[in-house]
């Protein structure tokens, strides 16, 4: 999911960059135009154009700031060193696990530490701790 929203930011920027680069050359024009047909019949042609391109690029703009918002997202949360609490679980309970050089004592040690610190619950704790006497 991560990869995702960092995949999705990647691309909005770039499309949307390209179109807001696009529509601000085509708002130029319209510009330029307008000034040049004041009071003529064609004035009310590039004032449709100039007020359509303005439109557009407002819309390009809005789509290139969510895009740069879900990159940052994307990449604070592919990068950040900080997991979720889950996550935290997860590895603590793999690190029990896969040690063999801890002992039953300090498995235990350990668990109670995370059960203290809130990172697992009551019921995780009491399986994890049956499960580690089972061992002995």
């Amino acid at each position: 999911m991560v990869n995702i929203i960092f995949v999705i930011g990647i691309i909005g920027i770039i499309f949307m960059g390209i179109w807001t680069i696009s529509l601000t050359k085509s708002l130029d024009t319209a510009t330029g135009m307008k000034r040049a047909s004041k009071g003529m019949s064609s004035n009310q042609i590039w004032n449709d154009k100039f007020d359509s391109a303005k439109k557009q690029r407002n819309i390009a703009i809005s789509g290139l700031i969510v895009s740069v918002i879900l990159f940052g997202s994307g990449t604070y949360l592919k990068y950040s060193k900080s997991e979720d609490k889950n996550g935290d679980l997860i590895s603590e309970i793999n690190k029990v696990n896969d040690s063999t050089q801890i002992n039953a004592s300090d498995k235990l040690v350990d668990l109670k530490k995370m059960f203290d610190n809130g990172l697992i619950t009551q019921e995780e704790y009491d399986s994890k701790r049956k499960e580690i006497l089972d061992k002995i």
